[in-house]
């Protein structure tokens, strides 16, 4: 079903046989297929028949045919089947050809070609666009839940950016009463792409959504850099622009009329739809229900929206220390009391993280860039959560400001349990909690990359993980180790920090790997923390796991 009526489209479909083979042999045309305005329903007085022709061994490669004796003018672009593959398969001639391909067509000769090239062409604008996913949401990007329409109106906008005059017939096409048809036309491609890529373990269905595998995920992260993409989209948009010229060589009046066609409409005639918004078709799970990408509260809107609360109901308190841009959020109400913790990512201006890369270059890699920061908290929370660990459920993330929004949890971390007036053995049982459900994430090759004390909280009988910005995957176990027993000494003296030491490396060693404990006292990592730790407090402790082992 298309947005004409059949008996036109019997008639358009007679017009574009006759033309093209006014031009080349019948048995030298591999396939061919009309699109445009004519097909898609918004055609005006004096609108052309836009016609592909791909064609054998077609010596020109590319070139337009204007064909005036038809009614209504029939405007051929031909190109060689050669090109036409290597077009829908690399992007050899800056998808010109085969961007046509985005829109409704309607095959006339050698359909099944067609169909391949469509499958090709939109399984590599998947690619293309997850990589784009990953690159700007990191690990995070496998939390996605990508409806398949994503791809259809992400891959327009960027077109529509590189060459504004098309989004007029991108708008038309997509918007008013032909929408609905004109989109499930050109999402059969996408569809018949996102199974082959779903069979090849690159994408992960869930159930009308699309997730990215986290396969793709990291073997994307450790292969692409967001500059050669940048360079590579550079390239194409300028091959298009060159071959739109080439086309067209042999009258350059072609070009002339046909921007000035396209930019005439696109000023003066608005249309009430724009193209649909591709971010209403991305989503992430929160502990509240989907979130969609575009969404972007502060946190007063947040709260205003979520829990109906007025502005005078809201407290917002900054916590943690000076570096640090967390903060408590309370909602009181007249029988209750509910918190949220709000933490806001810094970039370059975060000195906290500038100071630790520069302190531990060629030892310890920390991840500086406030987005990569964000996306691995993102992807770890819900990671170990998913392995049966307890973390602070998400309830909303706004990437563009780089804020993340989670559950308040009730509790002490095991810096406030130490230095309290507790009993000392609920200080040495926390210690050993703490040093067990470390072991634990070591145990699937998941490393914290900042294991503060702080970032245990102790609530009842359970241990909850925090501030995941530096968590990874194949990580240095020692590290974590080393610094949740040397960053003691900062705040206790040498006896207090030897026996939580020894208590941590208990809980560690009652499930965990030993030799992790012998790459501690290897001492790579005790040098880093000389400013914070006291050089006669980290031998104590160094001395302590020395004996450990020993007695092991």
């Amino acid at each position: 079903m298309y947005a004409i009526p059949e008996d036109r489209l019997k008639l358009f479909t007679q017009t574009a046989l006759e033309a093209s083979r006014s031009i080349f042999k019948e048995d030298d045309i591999s396939c061919l297929c009309i699109y445009g305005s004519q097909l898609s329903g918004y055609s005006s007085k004096g609108s052309d028949l836009d016609v592909l022709c791909v064609v054998k061994d077609f010596k020109e490669d590319i070139k337009y045919y204007y064909l005036r004796n038809f009614e209504p003018t029939v405007s051929v672009l031909a190109v060689d089947e050669n090109a036409m593959r290597s077009d829908v398969t690399n992007g050899s001639l800056g998808e010109f050809v085969a961007g046509r391909l985005l829109t409704p067509f309607y095959p006339i000769v050698g359909a099944a070609l067609l169909e391949e090239f469509d499958k090709t062409y939109k399984k590599n604008v998947v690619l293309e666009l997850c990589d784009n996913l990953i690159l700007e949401h990191r690990m995070a990007a496998s939390e996605l839940l990508i409806q398949p329409e994503y791809f259809l109106f992400e891959k327009l906008r960027r077109r529509a950016l590189i060459y504004p005059p098309a989004r007029y017939s991108y708008s038309k096409i997509f918007s008013g009463p032909h929408k609905k048809v004109n989109t499930e036309i050109c999402m059969k491609g996408f569809y018949a792409a996102l199974t082959e890529l779903e069979s090849e373990g690159l994408l992960v269905k869930d159930g009308e959504y699309y997730r990215l595998s986290n396969k793709f995920v990291l073997s994307t992260l450790n292969q692409t850099s967001t500059f050669a993409k940048k360079l590579y989209d550079f390239e194409r948009m300028f091959k298009m622009y060159l071959v739109h010229g080439y086309a067209g060589r042999f009258n350059p009046r072609i070009i002339a009329e046909e921007l000035y066609s396209k930019i005439k409409r696109s000023l003066f005639y608005k249309t009430e739809n724009d193209l649909p918004d591709p971010e209403e078709y991305v989503f992430i799970k929160t502990a509240i229900g989907k979130q969609q990408l575009k969404e972007r509260f502060d946190i007063l809107d947040f709260v205003e929206r979520v829990y109906d609360a007025d502005r005078s109901q809201i407290s917002i308190r900054k916590i943690g220390r000076m570096l640090n841009s967390t903060y408590i959020v309370t909602i009181h109400t007249k029988d209750t009391e509910e918190k949220i913790f709000v933490k806001k990512y810094l970039n370059w201006t975060d000195l906290k993280w500038v100071a630790a890369r520069i302190w531990t270059v060629g030892v310890k890699n920390f991840s500086v860039v406030a987005e990569v920061r964000l996306s691995n908290e993102v992807y770890f929370v819900n990671k170990l959560a998913e392995l049966g660990f307890n973390t602070a459920d998400i309830y909303h993330i706004n990437w563009k400001k780089k804020l993340l929004f989670q559950k308040f949890i009730e509790g002490q971390d095991l810096m406030q349990i130490w230095m309290s007036k507790n009993e000392q053995n609920m200080q040495e049982k926390a210690a050993f909690m703490a040093g067990r459900e470390l072991a634990k994430i070591h145990q699937y090759d998941i490393t914290l990359g900042d294991c503060k004390p702080e970032n245990f909280i102790i609530s009842g009988d359970k241990v909850y993980i925090t501030d995941l910005e530096q968590a990874s995957f194949n990580g240095d176990k020692a590290w974590d180790l080393t610094e949740v027993v040397l960053y003691i000494g900062h705040y206790l003296d040498a006896n207090k920090s030897v026996e939580y030491a020894r208590a941590i490396l208990s809980g560690y060693l009652s499930i965990g790997d030993k030799s992790v404990l012998e790459n501690v006292v290897k001492g790579k990592y005790a040098s880093l923390l000389i400013p914070w730790t006291p050089v006669w407090i980290q031998r104590r402790v160094l001395s302590e796991i020395e004996t450990i082992l020993r007695s092991e």
